[in-house]
C-alpha cells in the first residue's frame, strides 16, 4: 500500500486541474489563464465580430468576457421598434450551447477522472469522441421548417422561407498535445466539416476550438498558420494541465513518446513543460530546498527552474515546503530496466493484458463477477492496492490471507443477535466495503489463476530465459538469445516484441556485430516488409538498436555497473527484495534514486552516461519528514513504481518517503511503438491484440 505523506496532499494538484478543465469548456479562458499562468488570453483567434455573432445566436453573455455579454443583452429601444414591425413569427426553441469533445485517446479516461457526470450535463457535452480513430465528424440534422399556413393568426402573409432552418448551435473542442501528427488530423477534420457544411449550404458555422495541452508550442503556431482552415477558423487556446493525479503517490503529465522527441526528432519541449510542472508544484507545496539531477535533460530541466525562479520572484514562492528533495532522473540513464519483463502482478497485467490510463479490459472469462467491461486500477482497489508490488508468486498467499479475513468477517452476522447496538451499527457500517474487497478479491483471483497459467507456459520461460541471456554478456548465452529473436522473427511474432528484445542486447553490450546487425536487419525487412526499415532506422538513431563503433551507440560498462550496483540476485525470498520485481533483476534507476537521496552525488554515478548536478537553496520545511519527490523524464513502469514502493514500506527513521512524477507510464513496448510509422504502429496493436496476450 502506498505510503501519503500527511502533509503532501496530492489532491490538491486534482481539483487544480479539474477547475482548469471545467473553466476552458465553461469558456471562462481568460479567468484560467491569469489563475494558472497560461498564455492563453493572448491567443485566442476568434475575431470580435465573430464573438459578438455566437453571442447573438446563443443568445447569452460571451464565455470569458461578462462585459460584453451584457452589453448585447441589453434591451435598445430602436430594435423594440423594429421588432414590432416584424411579422409575428412561429416559436422556435431557445438555442443550446451544446459541446462535442474530440479528445486524443490517452485523454478520455482523465477528462472523466476530473469532471463527474453532473458537471459534464452543466457544461452540455452531448458527445465524446476519440481523435486518433475518427476520420469524419458527423453534423446535426437540419431541421425540417413547419409550412406556413393562410389566414391565420400565428403567421403573416409572406412568401414560404427556406425549408430547412439553422440545427441547434454546438461548439466542437479538439483537445490534444502538440503533436504534428495529432494536428495535421484535426485540420484534415475541419477541413472535412467545412466542405460539408458548403455543401449542404447551412446558414451558421458550428465553432471550433482547439486546445493544447500543457502548451502552445511554436509548432503548433505554424502548422496552423499555414492551413487553409487554421487560426482564421480555429479558436486556438492552452489548457494548462501538466500533472495528472493517477494516484495517492503518482504525478504524470501523460506525454507519450517525449523520449523519442527529445533524442530522434530534436524537440525539447517536453522539457520545458517538465520545469513547467516543477514551478506549479513548487507554488502548491513551497521551494523545494535540495535538488539533484542526473542525466543530459534532467540537468537541463535544472537550469530551467533556476531561471524561472528568478523571474518568478522568491516573494511568490515564499511558503513552508512540504517536499524536502527533488531528484530528476533520466530515462537514457536506464534503458534496459523498460525493457525487462515485468514480474510485480500490476507490472505483469500491464506487460500481458495491458493497462490503459488505469485501466485493464479483462479479455477472459471468468474475470470480474460484476460484469463490468473495465476495471479501475488504484488504490481504492483494497485488495489491489495490497497486492499490487509484489511478484507474482507471493500473490497467492497473501489473498489467500485476505480470503480468510474477509469469510470470518462475513461470519460475525451468525453472532450479532446477541450483540450490542454499537456492535451491530458498526458491523453494517463496514459491510459495504466488506462485500466490496469479497467481489474485487473474487476477480483478482480469476485474474492470478490466468497469469499463473500464461507464465507457466513455454513461450513465457523461453522470453523470460532469453533476458537473462541477454545480460550475462557471455557470448554464448547473447547467440542463445539472439537464436530465439530468430525464431520470433520467423514466426512473425509482433515487432515490438521482437525489437524489444533486440534493443535489450544492443544496450547492455553496446551493440552488435556489424555482421550480425545487418543479417538481423534483412531478417526482419524479409519477414516484415520494407516499411518497417522507417522503425529500424529510428531505433539506430536513438541508440537502442545498433552495432559497434556506431556514433549513436551508448557506451557503458554493464558488468562494474552491475557489480557496483548489486543488480543480479538469482535466489529471492523476500517479498520486499527489488529482485523479485523482474525476476532476479533489480532495476537500476531505483538504485541510483536511493543512492543519491541518501548520499548525494557518489563518484559511482559516474558508471552511467549523462552529466549530473546538485542545486541547494534556502527554504522552510513544514514539518521534519523527509518526502522526496523522484521525477523520471522520458518515462517510468510499474515495477519501477513498485521497487520505490517497497522503499517506502521498508524505511528507517531517516530515510525519505518517495512519491512519484513521471512524463508518463511506459513498458517495453510503449517504448519502442514511437520508432513506428503510422501504418506499421496500427498493424502491431492489431497482431498484439488478436493474441491472447503480450508476452
Amino acid at each position: 500500500m502506498p505510503l501519503v505523506p500527511p502533509n503532501l496532499n496530492l489532491s490538491l494538484i486534482h481539483s487544480t486541474s479539474s477547475q482548469i478543465l471545467y473553466s476552458a469548456l465553461s469558456g471562462q479562458s481568460n479567468q484560467y489563464s491569469k489563475q494558472f499562468g497560461s498564455s492563453s488570453a493572448s491567443i485566442d483567434t476568434e475575431s470580435l465580430e465573430e464573438k459578438k455573432q455566437h453571442a447573438k445566436q446563443l443568445g447569452q453573455n460571451l464565455p470569458g468576457n461578462d462585459n460584453q455579454g451584457n452589453e448585447l443583452t441589453q434591451d435598445d429601444p430602436n430594435q423594440e421598434k423594429e421588432k414590432s414591425k416584424q411579422p409575428t413569427k412561429i416559436a422556435t426553441p431557445a438555442p443550446t450551447n451544446q459541446k462535442i469533445l474530440i479528445l486524443q485517446t490517452n485523454f478520455l479516461t482523465h477528462v472523466t477522472r476530473l469532471l463527474n457526470r453532473q458537471q459534464l450535463q452543466e457544461l452540455e457535452i452531448v458527445d465524446i469522441f476519440y481523435l486518433d480513430a475518427l476520420n469524419d465528424i458527423q453534423l446535426p440534422p437540419l431541421k425540417k421548417q413547419q409550412k406556413k399556413k393562410k389566414n391565420t393568426d400565428q403567421v403573416t402573409q409572406e412568401a414560404t422561407p427556406p425549408s430547412t432552418q439553422a440545427p441547434p448551435y454546438q461548439n466542437i473542442y479538439f483537445i490534444c498535445q502538440p503533436d504534428l501528427r495529432l494536428l495535421k488530423h484535426v485540420l484534415d477534420l475541419v477541413h472535412k466539416l467545412r466542405e460539408k457544411e458548403r455543401s449542404e449550404k447551412r446558414p451558421s458555422k458550428i465553432r471550433l476550438f482547439l486546445y493544447i495541452v500543457p502548451r502552445i508550442t511554436f509548432i503548433v503556431k505554424k502548422v496552423l498558420s499555414e492551413s487553409e482552415y487554421g487560426l482564421n477558423d480555429i479558436v486556438l487556446r492552452e489548457l494548462p494541465i501538466d500533472l495528472l493525479s493517477l494516484d495517492s503517490d503518482l504525478l504524470s503529465m501523460e506525454l507519450n513518446g517525449c523520449y523519442k522527441q527529445c533524442h530522434l526528432d530534436g524537440d525539447f519541449s517536453s522539457l520545458y513543460f517538465v520545469a513547467r510542472s516543477i514551478m506549479k508544484l513548487q507554488s502548491i507545496y513551497g521551494v523545494i530546498p535540495h535538488v539533484r539531477a542526473k542525466g543530459d535533460h534532467s540537468v537541463a530541466i535544472t537550469k530551467m527552474i533556476q531561471r524561472m525562479q528568478r523571474l518568478a520572484g522568491s516573494e511568490k514562492l515564499d511558503m513552508p515546503s512540504s517536499i524536502h528533495s527533488l531528484i530528476l532522473l533520466d530515462r537514457a540513464v536506464d534503458l534496459i530496466t523498460p525493457f525487462r519483463t515485468q514480474l510485480n502482478y500490476e507490472g505483469l497485467i500491464d506487460e500481458v493484458f495491458g493497462i490503459e490510463n488505469g485501466l485493464f479490459e479483462p479479455r477472459f472469462k471468468p474475470c470480474i463477477p460484476s460484469g463490468k467491461k473495465m476495471v479501475v486500477l488504484d488504490f481504492a482497489d483494497r485488495i489491489f492496492d495490497e497486492i499490487r508490488n509484489f511478484n507474482i508468486g507471493f500473490v497467492g498467499s497473501r489473498l489467500k490471507e485476505r480470503a480468510k479475513q474477509i469469510g470470518a468477517w462475513m461470519n460475525k452476522k451468525d453472532s450479532l443477535r446477541n450483540a450490542t447496538v454499537s456492535e451491530i451499527a458498526n458491523y453494517t457500517r463496514l459491510l459495504p466495503q466488506i462485500s466490496e474487497d469479497k467481489t474485487n478479491l473474487e476477480m483478482h483471483i480469476n485474474i492470478v489463476q490466468k497469469l499463473t497459467s500464461i507464465i507457466s507456459e513455454r513461450e513465457f520461460r523461453k522470453r523470460m530465459e532469453s533476458e537473462q541471456d541477454a545480460m550475462t554478456l557471455s557470448s554464448r548465452d547473447r547467440d542463445s538469445c539472439l537464436k530465439y529473436v530468430e525464431e520470433c522473427i520467423f514466426k512473425q511474432e509482433p515487432l515490438s516484441k521482437v525489437l524489444r528484445i533486440l534493443c535489450l542486447v544492443s544496450i547492455v553490450n553496446n551493440g552488435l556485430s556489424v555482421k550480425k546487425y545487418q543479417n538481423l536487419r534483412s531478417e526482419i525487412l524479409q519477414s516484415y516488409g520494407i516499411e518497417v526499415s522507417i522503425a529500424l532506422n529510428n531505433l539506430h538513431e536513438m541508440g537502442l538498436f545498433t552495432y559497434y563503433d556506431s556514433p549513436t551507440v551508448r557506451d557503458i560498462n554493464w558488468k562494474q555497473i552491475k557489480s557496483t550496483f548489486d543488480l543480479i540476485h538469482e535466489a529471492i525470498t523476500d517479498e520486499f527484495d527489488l529482485h523479485q520485481l523482474f525476476g532476479s533483476y533489480a532495476p537500476l534507476s531505483v538504485k541510483l534514486i536511493s543512492t543519491m537521496a541518501s548520499s548525494g552525488l557518489q563518484p559511482s554515478l559516474s558508471l552511467l552516461p549523462g552529466a549530473q548536478a546538485q542545486h541547494d537553496q534556502k527554504a522552510k520545511m513544514r514539518t521534519n519528514d523527509k518526502v522526496c519527490l523522484v521525477y523520471f523524464i522520458g518515462g517510468v513502469t510499474r515495477a519501477e513504481m513498485s521497487a520505490i514502493r517497497c522503499l517506502n514500506l521498508q524505511r528507517g527513521a531517516e530515510e525519505p518517503l518517495y512519491v512519484i512524477a513521471t512524463t508518463n507510464v511506459i513498458n517495453g513496448y510503449d517504448f519502442v511503438r514511437p520508432a513506428f510509422s503510422g501504418d506499421q504502429l496500427k498493424r502491431d496493436l492489431q497482431t498484439m491484440s488478436a493474441g491472447e496476450f503480450h508476452v
